[in-house]
C-alpha cells in the first residue's frame, strides 16, 4: 500500500485540544471528512461514550467516510464496500452523508443535531449540480448501511454475561493473583465482548497478544506493586501537587484525544479529501484493532489488579485507610457505593483484568499510524476536561512514542490511576497499512 506522501518534519507544535468543548474550528473547515470528524467527537462526547466503546464507534465512521470517498474516487482499495459509485457523485456529499448516517445509527437520540449539521453541510456544497449531490448522497447512505451491516455481526452485541473472575472461589490459593471484582465498586469485568470481536484488519484478536504478566514475586511486579501503593494513594502520598495533575490529565478518551491531533495536523498541512479519509480509516481501525488485541490479552490471562492486592490481601492497611487516586472517566465504570469527601463523583477505577492497559498500546499505535503521513511529532501540547486540574495543557518535546516524558508521565498516570501494571507494547500499525487503502 502506497502511504500518503507528506514528507517534511512537522515544526508546528500542535495545537491546544481542549476535549472538553466543541471543535468549533474544525467545523468551520471546508474538508467534510474533517467537518464530521469533529461533529463525531461531540456526538461522541454527548452521548456520554466510554472510551472502549469510541474505539468501535470512531473506526465505524471512519470506515463509511473512506469508502464513501474512495468509491468515487477509486484509486484505493475499499476497506468493504467496493467501488460502485456514479462517477458524477459528489465525493463531499457522499462524505457527509456516510458520516452521518453511521453516526445516526449509533446515536439515534441526537438525530435532532445531527440531522441540523448534515443539512448544513450539504447546503455548504457548492461544486457540481444538484443531481451530483444527490447521487453523492445515495452512495454515502449505501456505504454507511452496508459497513453497519457487515458489522453488525463482529460480535459486539449482544453483551457477554457478566464477568466475575474467581469472585466464588476468593479465599482459595487458587485464586490468588487471578482477576475478581475490584473495590471500591467491585462491578464486572469490563466489555468482555471486545476479547473476542473479528478485528478489522488483523486476522485474529490474538495475533499481537503480548507474554504473560509477570510472577508475584518477581521483581517486576514487586517494583509496581510498591509505586502504586505509595503513590497511588489519594491522601498521604508522596505525589507532587504536578505528580496528581498529570495522574487525572491522562485519564481521557484517547481514540478523541488523537482525532483531535490528527485533524488540526491535516488541516495544517492542507491535506486533501482523499488524504484525509485515507488518514483516518488507518488511524481509527489500527486503534479499534489495538483495543481488541489489548482485551483478548486481559481475558486470557485474567491478571488481578494490584488495588486486588493492596486493598483486599493487605492486612496493614485494609480499606478505608488506604483508598486509590481512582481515575475519571473509567469504561464501564458506576458511581463509588459511598461518599468519600473531596473526591468528584467522576473518579472511577477500571474494571478489567489486567496484565496490560490499553492506554499504551493505543497511544503507541495511533502515534505510529500519524507518523508516515507527517514526520515525527516533535513539539506537541494537549489538553484534557478539566477535573481536578489548575492548568488544561501539557507540553512535551519528544520524537518517538517511548522513552519520553508524555509516555513517561502516561506510565505513571496508568500506574497510580488505573490501579494497573503496565506492559511494553507493540504498535499495531504493519497491518492496518498493508489492508486499509492499497492502490488499485
Amino acid at each position: 500500500m502506497q502511504l500518503l506522501k507528506k514528507s517534511c518534519l512537522l515544526v508546528l507544535g500542535l495545537a491546544m485540544l481542549v476535549l472538553a468543548r466543541p471543535m468549533s474550528v474544525l467545523a468551520a473547515t471546508a474538508d467534510p471528512v474533517l467537518e464530521w470528524i469533529g461533529i463525531m467527537n461531540d456526538t461522541v462526547l454527548a452521548g456520554g461514550t466510554n472510551p472502549l466503546v469510541t474505539s468501535r464507534v470512531v473506526a465505524l465512521v471512519s470506515a463509511s467516510l473512506f469508502d464513501a470517498v474512495n468509491g468515487i474516487d477509486g484509486r484505493l482499495q475499499p476497506i468493504h464496500v467496493e467501488a460502485d459509485a456514479p462517477r458524477c457523485a459528489s465525493e463531499r456529499a457522499a462524505a457527509v452523508q456516510a458520516a452521518y448516517a453511521m453516526l445516526l445509527k449509533l446515536y439515534p437520540a441526537q438525530s435532532d443535531s445531527l440531522t441540523m449539521h448534515r443539512n448544513a453541510s450539504i447546503a455548504a456544497i457548492t461544486e457540481g449540480n444538484p443531481h451530483s449531490v444527490q447521487a453523492g448522497i445515495a452512495w454515502g447512505q449505501q456505504v454507511a448501511d452496508s459497513i453497519w451491516d457487515w458489522r453488525s455481526t463482529d460480535g459486539f452485541n449482544p453483551p457477554a454475561p457478566p464477568f466475575v473472575g474467581v469472585l466464588g472461589i476468593v479465599g482459595s490459593p487458587s485464586a490468588i493473583g487471578v482477576w475478581r471484582p475490584t473495590p471500591l465498586v467491585n462491578a464486572p469485568g469490563a466489555g468482555p465482548q471486545f476479547a473476542t470481536m473479528t478485528p478489522w484488519t488483523m486476522r485474529r484478536p490474538s495475533q499481537f497478544r503480548p507474554a504473560p504478566p509477570p510472577a508475584l514475586t518477581s521483581a517486576a511486579y514487586t517494583m509496581d506493586y510498591n509505586e502504586i501503593k505509595i503513590m497511588g494513594v489519594f491522601a498521604g502520598s508522596q505525589r507532587t501537587a504536578d505528580q496528581s495533575e498529570l495522574a487525572l490529565f491522562w485519564a481521557g478518551n484517547t481514540a478523541l484525544y488523537w482525532n483531535r491531533i490528527a485533524s488540526q495536523i491535516a488541516t495544517a498541512r492542507n491535506l486533501s479529501l482523499t488524504e484525509n479519509a485515507h488518514l483516518f480509516a488507518q488511524l481509527n481501525l489500527s486503534m479499534a484493532d489495538a483495543a481488541i488485541a489489548c482485551w483478548d490479552a486481559k481475558y486470557r490471562y485474567v491478571f488481578w489488579r494490584p488495588i486486588t492486592a493492596i486493598v483486599v490481601i493487605s492486612t496493614a492497611m485494609p480499606p478505608p485507610l488506604w483508598t486509590p487516586l481512582g481515575r475519571p472517566g473509567s469504561i464501564f465504570s458506576r458511581p463509588e457505593p459511598h461518599h468519600i469527601p473531596n473526591i468528584p463523583p467522576a473518579i472511577r477505577r477500571s474494571a478489567v483484568p489486567q496484565p496490560l492497559s490499553s492506554r499504551p498500546r493505543l497511544e503507541t499505535t495511533l502515534h505510529s499510524q500519524l507518523r508516515p503521513t507527517f514526520g515525527r511529532v516533535r513539539d506537541h501540547s494537549r489538553a484534557s476536561p478539566p477535573l481536578l486540574r489548575r492548568s488544561p495543557t501539557r507540553a512535551f518535546s519528544a520524537e518517538s512514542t517511548t522513552g519520553t516524558p508524555a509516555c513517561k508521565e502516561m506510565r505513571s498516570a496508568v500506574l497510580w490511576l488505573t490501579m494497573s501494571c503496565p506492559m511494553p507494547c507493540v504498535p499495531l500499525t504493519s497491518t492496518s497499512r498493508q489492508l486499509i487503502g492499497r492502490r488499485t
